[in-house]
């Protein structure tokens, strides 16, 4: 998602910094387990075992170009949308697809933003951090009994995970 301290302007807790937002959007849509906004392509890759839909592991797919297995295309353009909950495709589904989508809304919705100003506030309080980054995961945290002004010590740790 891309939402900038100029869209959460109008909520309490304002202004945010730029990293806490990025930090608690990437935690968001990783909760959520899918592309939220802006709309984008991608290629999703789908295990099915037996199954009569392969559900696609989105809530806001907008097109369905093509399904492949071990890259022979099995499928182009059509898929049911079931609610707003999943998107799925029609027949017989058993081992692992790659499919190609159009997914997320145009823009945050509206509803989020509050949800995403919440997280930012909780961020941001939180007396035993500092800062936080989500790619490759770092934080930085105050010692004990040390305060937030700029003459506190912090303790930094990251995580490479090698990805």
């Amino acid at each position: 998602m891309q939402v900038s301290p100029t869209d959460l302007a109008a909520f309490p807790g304002a202004p945010f910094v730029q990293e806490h937002i990025n930090a608690v959007v990437a935690k968001l849509e990783r909760a959520l387990g899918w592309h939220v906004a802006p709309s984008k392509e991608e290629t999703l890759t789908v295990r099915a075992g037996g199954d009569r839909m392969l559900v696609l592991p989105s809530r806001k797919v907008t097109a369905v170009a093509e399904v492949r297995s071990g890259g022979a295309v099995v499928s182009s353009g059509d898929y049911v949308l079931t609610g707003a909950a999943e998107a799925m495709l029609e027949g017989y589904w058993s081992g692992t697809y790659e499919v190609d989508v159009t997914h997320g809304f145009e823009t945050v919705p509206a509803d989020l933003l509050g949800e995403i100003a919440a997280a930012c506030v909780a961020f941001r309080t939180d007396p035993s951090l500092a800062a936080w980054s989500s790619g490759p995961f770092s934080a930085t945290l105050r010692g004990p009994g040390q305060g937030a002004g700029p003459s506190s010590t912090f303790y930094a740790y990251s995580v490479n995970l090698g990805v």
